[in-house]
This record gives C-alpha cells, sequence and structure tokens, in this order.
C-alpha cells in the first residue's frame, strides 16, 4: 500500500541564566523544575528554539518519492517587561529592542498577585524566526494519495459537523429581533455616543480590557519570520508517453514546473487595540523544464522555459528604488482606539466645530478597520497550452475531491448580508502592469504569419479615494445630511461613511507578433546581467568607443487589434445604519480613451488556431485510454448518500477505484 510518512523533527531549547529579578510572577508555577530549566530568581530569556530536519516522504511503488526536502528553523524568544516602580526605563530581557508580549498558558496575569499590580505594567513577547530553503516535490502519484488521505478527514470532519448542527438544532436559541423601522430621529442615531463618551469605553478584543486597563498592564506581541528560498517543484510526464503502450509511472519524470520565491520577510506587530501584519517578498517565477537524456540534466522548457516571471526594463539607464517584487502591509485597528486618536487632535477647534464632529459616532465594540496596500512589479505570464496541459495532469486528482452538499440553513444574522463599506477593507493596490503571452506552437512552425498573442495592462492602481466621486442619491436623505453636516461621511471607519474606490486600469491593449520578433524582448535576463554598473565602469568612454548600450531598445512590429486605452471605474459600496438602507450601490464606468478594433484575416487565423489547440488538448486529457492509466484514488470514505450503484459508475466514469471497506 501507498503509505505517507512524516519524519518529526529534532527540537533542542536553552534559555539564559542571567541575575535579574524580573520574573516573580512565575512563582506560582503548578509544577516543580530544576533550577537549569527554570529558576524564579532568573531571567530565563532569551530561548534559543532549534527545529532540524523537518521532511515528509511517500513510499510508493515500492520507492521512497520525497515530498519535502529537510528542513530547519532557528527562533529567538525574548520577553519583554516594563515596571511600575520604575516608568522611566523599560526593563529588557531580549535581544530585540522591540516592546513586545505574551500571556504563558499556565500563568494568569489577572490573578489577586498584589505583586504583579504593583510591578508589572507592560509585558511582551518578541519571536524571531529564521527558515532554511524549504523545497516541495510534487508527483501526480503522490497528489493521488494526499487526495485520498484528505478526503478521508474530510469525510470524517464533515460526520462530526453534521452531528454537531444536529444537536444544536434540537435546542434552538432565541435570537432578538431587530425592528427594521426604527422611530428614532437622526441626530439621536448619530450622536448615540460622542467622542467623549468614546474615550471613557474600550473595545472588547476576546479579553477583558477594563481589567487590563485598571491593573495597567499592556499586552504587545511581536513576531518575524524570514524564507530565504521556498520552491514547489511539480513532476510530471510528457502527453506523448501517455499515448504509448509501454507507459508506466515506474519511470522517472521527464517535465518539472518549479513555482520559486526567494527573501520572504513576514512580521506581525499586535496590540490590545491594533495588528499589523508585513510581508515582503524578494523575487518570484514560475519555469518549467525537460529530462535532456543526452546531457543528463534538466534544460529550460520551449518558449524560454518560464511561465511567470519579473518583467526585464528594456532601458540600461532606467533605475528601479524598489526591486522587491511584491509588498503586502494589512493593518487593522478599532474603529474606537482610531477615533479617539482623531479626536484628541481635534480638541483645540472653537466649541461649534466640535458640536459637529462630537456626531461622530462610535462603532460597536467588535467592529475593526483594515487597511491593505499592496504593490507588485510589472510581471509577464507566458502561456502554452502543450505546457499547461502536461502539468495539468498533476492537480487533476483535487477534482474528485467531494463537494458537501450539505449546508447550514441560514439565520437571520447570515441571510442577508450586504457587501457595504463596514466589511470592505481601505484597499491600496499599485500593479505596475503586466503581460499576457499566447504563442501557438502549430503557427510556430509553418512561420507563416504572426504565432503570438500579447495581452498588456500597463498599469492598474486601486484606492479608495476617488478624484471625482460619485454624487449619491440617497433613500434616507434626512440622516445622510445629518451626517454631512456632521462631517462624518469621509471618516473612515464612522457609521455612516460614504466611502467609495477607484479603480484605474492603464494601457489596456490586444496585439499579434511573431515569436521570432518577440523572443528578444522577452529574454533581456542575459544582457541586463552583463551590463550591470559598478565602480570600475567609465559610462563615457565605453559611449566613445560604441561599447555602450545606452539608449538602445529592441523594438519589435505589433499588430494592433485593440489599441490602447484607458479604463476608470468608480464603486461606491450600500451604506446601511441599523438595518435602514440609506444609500444603495453605484458604479460608475468611463472609457478614458477611444476605443479601436482591427483585425486581419492572419489575427483570425492565429484565434482559430488557438481554440484548436485548447480542444486538442482537453480531448486528450479526458480520453479513456489516458485515464486508464491514471494513479488510483483510495477514496476509502464514500458519502453515505451515494449508492452502491452509483459508486461503481462513478468508478468506471471517473476512471478511479474505490476501495470499499469489508464491513
Amino acid at each position: 500500500p501507498d503509505i505517507l510518512i512524516i519524519t518529526l523533527p529534532h527540537a533542542k531549547i536553552r534559555n539564559a541564566t542571567n541575575k535579574q529579578a524580573v520574573v516573580k510572577h512565575f512563582k506560582s508555577l503548578p509544577i516543580k523544575l530544576p533550577q537549569l530549566i527554570w529558576s524564579p530568581d532568573k531571567s530565563n530569556f532569551p530561548w534559543s528554539i532549534s527545529i532540524s530536519d523537518l521532511s515528509c516522504y511517500s513510499w510508493q511503488r515500492g520507492r521512497k518519492l520525497d515530498l519535502l526536502k529537510p528542513v530547519s528553523l532557528n527562533a529567538t524568544v525574548g520577553l519583554s517587561t516594563k515596571q511600575k516602580s520604575d516608568t522611566g526605563s523599560l526593563s529588557m530581557h531580549t535581544a530585540f529592542s522591540a516592546e513586545v508580549i505574551s500571556v504563558p498558558s499556565n500563568q494568569s496575569f489577572y490573578s489577586t498577585n498584589s505583586s504583579l499590580k504593583e510591578c508589572l505594567t507592560t509585558l511582551g513577547i518578541c519571536i524571531h524566526i529564521d527558515t532554511t530553503p524549504t523545497n516541495i516535490i510534487l508527483s501526480e502519484l503522490q497528489v493521488a494519495l494526499l487526495v485520498s488521505i484528505l478526503h478521508a478527514f474530510l469525510e470524517v470532519g464533515n460526520n462530526l459537523a453534521a452531528t454537531t448542527v444536529e444537536e444544536n438544532q434540537k435546542s434552538p436559541e432565541s435570537l432578538p429581533v431587530i425592528n427594521a423601522q426604527s422611530s428614532a430621529s437622526p441626530t439621536t442615531i448619530l450622536k448615540e455616543s460622542t467622542i467623549d463618551s468614546i474615550s471613557e469605553q474600550s473595545p472588547h478584543l476576546g479579553i477583558n480590557m477594563s481589567e487590563i486597563e485598571n491593573e495597567n498592564i499592556k499586552l504587545t506581541a511581536w513576531i518575524q519570520w524570514t524564507v530565504t528560498k521556498f520552491s514547489i517543484e511539480m513532476l510530471s510526464y510528457k502527453m506523448e508517453d501517455f499515448s504509448s503502450d509501454d507507459f508506466s509511472y515506474d519511470k522517472p519524470p521527464n517535465l518539472k514546473l518549479v513555482i520559486e520565491a526567494e527573501d520572504l520577510v513576514s512580521s506581525l506587530d499586535f496590540q490590545s487595540v491594533y495588528l499589523k501584519f508585513k510581508s515582503k517578498m524578494g523575487s518570484a517565477s514560475i519555469q518549467h523544464y525537460f529530462w535532456d537524456a543526452k546531457r543528463a540534466d534538466w534544460e529550460l522548457g520551449p518558449f524560454l522555459g518560464f511561465i511567470m516571471k519579473t518583467r526585464e526594463e528594456s532601458t540600461s539607464d532606467e533605475k528601479r528604488e524598489d526591486n522587491t517584487f511584491a509588498n503586502v502591509v494589512i493593518t487593522r485597528a478599532s474603529c474606537q482606539h482610531t477615533h479617539n486618536l482623531w479626536g484628541t487632535t481635534k480638541r483645540n477647534k472653537s466649541k461649534d466645530t466640535v458640536k459637529s464632529e462630537d456626531a461622530v459616532s462610535a462603532s460597536p465594540q467588535t467592529r475593526f478597520i483594515t487597511e491593505i496596500v499592496v504593490t507588485l512589479q510589472p510581471l509577464d505570464f507566458l502561456l502554452s497550452i502543450p505546457t499547461l496541459r502536461s502539468f495539468y495532469m498533476i492537480f487533476e486528482p483535487f477534482s474528485y475531491l467531494p463537494v458537501s452538499s450539505k449546508q447550514a440553513p441560514p439565520t437571520t444574522a447570515t441571510a442577508s448580508s450586504p457587501l457595504t463599506n463596514k466589511i470592505l477593507p481601505l484597499a491600496y493596490i499599485d500593479c505596475k502592469g503586466f503581460r499576457f503571452i499566447l504563442p501557438s506552437v502549430e503557427l510556430g512552425k509553418l512561420q507563416a504569419g504572426p504565432d503570438v498573442f500579447i495581452f498588456q495592462v500597463d498599469g492598474i492602481i486601486l484606492t479608495p479615494d476617488p478624484v471625482n466621486p460619485i454624487c449619491r442619491t440617497p433613500l434616507r436623505p434626512d440622516i445622510y445630511q445629518q451626517a454631512a453636516r456632521a462631517r462624518i461621511l469621509n471618516v473612515p471607519g464612522s457609521e455612516i461613511e460614504d466611502r467609495q474606490y477607484e479603480l484605474n486600469i492603464r494601457g489596456i491593449s490586444l496585439t499579434t507578433s511573431t515569436w521570432e520578433e518577440f523572443d528578444p524582448i522577452l529574454n533581456l535576463k542575459s544582457s541586463a546581467i552583463s551590463h550591470l554598473k559598478t565602480m570600475t565602469e567609465n559610462p563615457a568612454l565605453e559611449w566613445n568607443l560604441g561599447k555602450g548600450h545606452f539608449g538602445k531598445q529592441q523594438s519589435i512590429f505589433l499588430s494592433p487589434i485593440i489599441n490602447k486605452f484607458d479604463l476608470l471605474i468608480i464603486a461606491a459600496p450600500a451604506m446601511i445604519h441599523k438595518n435602514e438602507v440609506i444609500c444603495g450601490h453605484s458604479v460608475e464606468i468611463n472609457f478614458v480613451s477611444n476605443i479601436d478594433l482591427q483585425m486581419s484575416l492572419n489575427q483570425i487565423k492565429l484565434a482559430t488556431a488557438l481554440q484548436e489547440e485548447l480542444n486538442i488538448a482537453f480531448d486528450t486529457i479526458i480520453s479513456e485510454p489516458n485515464r486508464s492509466k491514471r494513479p488510483n484514488l483510495n477514496l476509502s470514505y464514500v458519502t453515505t448518500g451515494v449508492s452502491k450503484q452509483q459508486k461503481e459508475e462513478i468508478s468506471v466514469q471517473d476512471g478511479i477505484d474505490i476501495f470499499r471497506d469489508s464491513n
């Protein structure tokens, strides 16, 4: 039988033993530990944690197939505290300068310990994790085994969930009914809680914030995780091999798809009313290879051997300040805390202004405001249908995972969940552009006319503050006007917010070309590396000697189908306050420039050739001779709603073998 084996790692934990009396609150541990491991009179931080040789492999067809190459990580855990007796200095017992905290699972910091209340004001934990290069290898046999195991876990989970739902349905809880037509005046709705009343409240974040404030204990945490390299290798076979009579999975694969990412740095900053997640990816690419039997090595596949990569700049004098592939920043803060901070800066204004701004109503204690900032470098996607067809076979077993048809009955809260600005985040997305390149293999062999489609977008920008917002037509003008007079329509996270999004798509175009002309444009990596500027170069001398490459650009002839045009979309989500629809959804689409379409006979021929290649690829995948050679899926836990005859039909039709329990 096929077996999945997980090798547990070696773990080492070492702690420091500095003479610092900062862990008085650890005296109440329920167990006694040796002094070499834990001493209540000494500082045992920072901790050094080492986890090494975590791996996973499968044993199939009498062979060992690596799934996860051995990976290790090193972590440093530091504890920082601040005592009430010395408010001017922070007692840090960690290798980090950040102030961070954590609550041990076996200690309650809200106990009646008088010494803790008098001394400890800030407690934090700081964790830094370094991970060695991680390499995951997947083949079709391994994916079939993983799907079989995952199917079994899903069936067990669905059965447990169904039992829980039935028990809950026997004892339904009475929910309060919210009256949709409120008789309260707009002024009462908006002025339910002012800035002054907000400052006396604390957001509810799953812990009792009042106890924390009364005991003057501040909880913070900071975690950073770095990964030097992360790669996923997917091994497959050529479609010609599936058609051969002597095909067997015992043969080594001859195709490889590599998804690679480097320099991954992620950090998490957590506080009681604040959460910030930052992630940076230095570079990323998707490449495919084929096995060269003569050289006994992997070589780049057809069409430069890539599916996705960062676009190289065509001019050597153009400098890019930030070469990071992607940046993601997610910030989540309590609306009450954020409005308190904004309100403190407006105390010095006139009384009339303060009275109008006091109408900024606070959110319920469970409400948060989220901001997402994403920056992405220009990308190139080269989609060759024969290449994608070969690697699709790896993911096909996932299509056999069952989709649960049993759904929980919708409740009052989930039956109507409109898309409003209270749910949507403040999104700032800046994509430098992308190109989709679709080559035709058949026309490329004939070399007759264009054989490449190029769909290009120069840039995509999404912001939550449009230059020309939509003029709303409110259904409740009384509430809308009251919010406008209170100047809370443009306050993020307010109860009545007129937030709108602007999506600007620049330079949309569709062109055709030949692969011979377009190949040099994509293959700029080697030339860009050879022209890197160093301190020993003399640009003037190179220019005089005719060796300079400044100003040289690759130029090709592109036959346009759709000339470049810009698209501007402004979307305004619905405004709802306590089940009162103030404004509905509004969308405005503007074509900033003219749209010119033109198509020649050769371009129609190219589109027809691509459609024919797609049909051939689909027919090859679903053909019965090829499906009969695919690995079997061991779906041991069959859904109870499927009859025996239906199970047999599924087994024959889908080409999978369902092993049933002997019972």
